[in-house]
C-alpha cells in the first residue's frame, strides 16, 4: 500500500466525530464503480446498471447520482474540474452537466470519506443536494432549481454537509454550524468540526478543542461528561471521570458509557478504548498498555496512545458477550462487524461466528442495502490491495480491474 493509500484509510478510519452512515436509501442501492479511467453504477448484485461512461460518479441517494464530465481523475481522486450533472437509476440523464467541481479530493464508493475531508456536496437528502454554481455552493432540488442560496438569512459557505434528522452541516467563515431546510442558520457556526445529528444529538469540537454533545436547540447537553462519541442506540462513549477533574496528556483514562438521561454502563470507567454501540454490543479495548507515544491532538483523540490488548464487545450492561481475542474491532452493522488480528480483517457476526476469513487489508461497515467497501489481502492473490464491495453473506460481488497507479 502506498502513503497516498494509507492516508486515505486514515481518514477513513481515523476519526469518531465525523463517522456518518452514507447510507442509500431503499432503491438507492447503486454503487460507483471504475472501468479504467470511467466511472458507472453497480446494482447490488455486482451487475452493471449504468455502464462505465463518466470521469466520475457519486453515491446514489434519494434516486439520484451525481456524474462529472471533462474532468481528469488522479488516481482515485474525486476531480477538480469538469461539469457535474444528475442521473436517475435507469442511467437516465435528469439534470444536464452544468456545476463545477469543488476544489477537494476524496475516495471513490465510499461516502463518508467526502464528508471527513471537507464536505459532502453532489449528494441528494431530504430532496436537496449541495453543488456549486458560479463559484458559490447552493443547494438545488431534483429538478435543479437553486432552493437555498447566499442572501437574507442565509451566509455564503465554504462547505456544505447532507442533511440529517432535518439538519444540515454547513461552514461559514471557518465554522460549522446547522442549517434547517428553509436556509435559515439553526445552530450558529461555532465549533471546529461537527457531526452529523444522531438520535436527536450531535458531537461537536469547540474552539478549546472540547468535545461536547448538543440538541438540535445548540443546548449542551449533560456537561459534566468528557462525551466522544454520538448517540448510538441511546448509549454514548465517555472518556475519563467527570469534566471538572484535573487532568493531563499522560494519565491512563479509562472509558465507560452513559445514555441520554444520564445513567452510567458500568459505573466505573474500565476500558482502555471504545467504539460505539450497534446490534446491542459495542467494541472495547481491555488489557493495553499507555505507549510513549502521544497522539498529536491529545484533547482531541486520546490522552495517550495504546498498545497491546485485545478487543471484544460488551453488551448493555457492560458485560461481555463477545470476550475479547482481537487486535481491532469496528461497531455492528446489518448484523456484522469487521475485526482485526495483525493485519487483516474479517467479518462476525453479534454470536461471534466468523462470516468470512481475515482475508482484507480493510474492512468497512455495511450499509442499509447490505453492502460493505473492502480492500482484499494477500490471499485474493493478483487482487491484493484492490477495492471491491461485498454483500452480507461474504461474497465479494465486485473488484476493481486494475490499481490506479
Amino acid at each position: 500500500m502506498n502513503k497516498r493509500q494509507s492516508i486515505w484509510l486514515l481518514m477513513i478510519l481515523g476519526s469518531v466525530l465525523l463517522l456518518g452512515c452514507g447510507s442509500p436509501h431503499g432503491a438507492d442501492c447503486l454503487y460507483p464503480f471504475r472501468e479504467g479511467n470511467l466511472y458507472g453504477y453497480l446494482g447490488p448484485d455486482g451487475s452493471v446498471v449504468v455502464p462505465a461512461q463518466f470521469a466520475y460518479t457519486m453515491p446514489f441517494q434519494e434516486g439520484m447520482g451525481a456524474f462529472n464530465v471533462g474532468g481528469n481523475t488522479v488516481g482515485r481522486d474525486m476531480p477538480t474540474d469538469g461539469k457535474w450533472g444528475f442521473i436517475n437509476s435507469k442511467g437516465q440523464i435528469v439534470i444536464n452537466p452544468k456545476y463545477t467541481s469543488p476544489p477537494v479530493s476524496a475516495l471513490p464508493f465510499v461516502p463518508e470519506a467526502l464528508g471527513r475531508i471537507r464536505h459532502q456536496g453532489y449528494m441528494f437528502s431530504d430532496s436537496l443536494a449541495g453543488v456549486i454554481k458560479e463559484g458559490e455552493w447552493v443547494f438545488i432540488d431534483p429538478r435543479g432549481n437553486i432552493v437555498i442560496s447566499e442572501g437574507g438569512n442565509t451566509p455564503r459557505f465554504a462547505a456544505v454537509r447532507t442533511f440529517k434528522e432535518g439538519l444540515a452541516n454547513v461552514m461559514v467563515n471557518n465554522r460549522w454550524g446547522y442549517m434547517e431546510k428553509s436556509g435559515r442558520m439553526a445552530i450558529p457556526a461555532q465549533f471546529l468540526y461537527p457531526a452529523d445529528f444522531q438520535e436527536g444529538y450531535a458531537l461537536v469540537i469547540t474552539d478549546d478543542l472540547s468535545w461536547i454533545v448538543i440538541d438540535k436547540h445548540g443546548n449542551r447537553v449533560l456537561p459534566e461528561y468528557r462525551i466522544v462519541t454520538n448517540f448510538y442506540e441511546g448509549i454514548a462513549a465517555v472518556m475519563g471521570d467527570f469534566k471538572g477533574v484535573p487532568e493531563n496528556v499522560d494519565q491512563v483514562l479509562r472509558f465507560w458509557f452513559v445514555d441520554s438521561s444520564g445513567i452510567r454502563i458500568p459505573e466505573e470507567p474500565q476500558f482502555d478504548d471504545v467504539g460505539h454501540y450497534g446490534g446491542g454490543l459495542c467494541p472495547v479495548l481491555v488489557g493495553s498498555e499507555k505507549s510513549e507515544e502521544k497522539n498529536t491532538y491529545p484533547g482531541l483523540v486520546r490522552a495517550a496512545k495504546r498498545i497491546g490488548g485485545k478487543w471484544g464487545y460488551i453488551r448493555r450492561d457492560g458485560s461481555f458477550g463477545i470476550v475479547p481475542s482481537f487486535d481491532g474491532a469496528r461497531s455492528f452493522h446489518k448484523g456484522l462487524a469487521a475485526v482485526r488480528k495483525g493485519d487483516l480483517f474479517a467479518y462476525i457476526n453479534v454470536a461471534g461466528e466468523y462470516v468470512t476469513e481475515f482475508e482484507f487489508r480493510f474492512a468497512g461497515d455495511f450499509d442499509e442495502c447490505g453492502i460493505a467497501v473492502v480492500q482484499l489481502g494477500p490471499s485474493h492473490n493478483d487482487f491484493d490491495g484492490h477495492f471491491g464491495y461485498m454483500n452480507t453473506s461474504g461474497e465479494v460481488i465486485w473488484i476493481e480491474a486494475d490499481l490506479p497507479y
